[in-house]
């Protein structure tokens, strides 16, 4: 059977499945285009995991900024390019260091500290080919530097980024019959048609993610990936 690859990233309280596509560049190799808008409820109640979800140094923001103090770096971060942009790059910022830093821990069982070239050639099927536009792609638009995956606290352009203990699985699970049926029965369940699929979680894996903007915090989620079961 054909396998098909979820890329899941929790941020508004329904399920987003994200294909990941890869990049090119130079400065950095946003700079100069527009910015996807954000999902129109950003910013607001009614987007992202609230506190409820709070357990030990993991925590929610919501809601999180107004949309209209963000910078075009951050909105790139959070969303992508238009379609005027490259196709590269239309692929929010976040998720492509979400799913680098999954790749990197389901490969080695070890999270990396930050991004890095040597982090990003565990994950290039030619590690000694990897293009120098493919790593200026994963620098922070808002830093201009690799990005660091254990800021605890505020850091401009950086992350927060672990996998969830199991107890802390159980956690979300217990509030949310969603988690608990992706993550323990292996359902997705299509929330307009009612349509049910099995499906496996990746690794067993699920992350963590908080982003920092330039001065707040402009992301909290959790982000991991399924495939059709069998």
């Amino acid at each position: 059977m054909k396998e098909t690859r979820l890329i899941v990233s929790i941020a508004v309280t329904t399920i987003f499945l994200i294909v990941v596509t890869i990049s090119n560049a130079l400065a950095h190799p946003a700079d100069g285009y527009q910015a996807k808008e954000l999902h129109p409820y950003y910013g607001t109640e009614r987007y992202g995991l609230g506190p409820e979800y709070n357990i030990n140094e993991l925590y929610f923001v919501r809601p999180l900024p107004d949309p209209a103090t963000l910078t075009e770096a951050e909105k790139y971060v959070l969303a992508g390019l238009t379609q005027d942009g490259p196709g590269h790059l239309r692929q929010a910022y976040y998720l492509d260091v979400c799913d680098a830093a999954l790749g990197y821990y389901l490969n080695t069982k070890s999270m990396p500290n930050e991004v890095s070239t040597e982090m990003l050639k565990t994950l290039d099927a030619e590690p000694d080919c990897i293009s120098p536009e493919r790593l200026e792609r994963m620098k922070s638009p808002i830093s201009g530097q690799y990005p660091r995956l254990d800021a605890r606290e505020f850091s401009p352009g950086d992350f927060y980024i672990r996998p969830l203990t199991e107890d802390e699985k159980r956690h979300f699970a217990s509030l949310s019959t969603e988690f608990e049926e992706l993550w323990y029965e292996g359902l997705l369940r299509n929330p307009v048609s009612g349509e049910v699929r099995a499906v496996d979680l990746i690794g067993n894996t699920v992350l963590y993610v908080r982003v920092y903007g330039e001065y707040n915090v402009i992301h909290t989620g959790l982000h991991f990936v399924m495939t059709n079961a069998g």
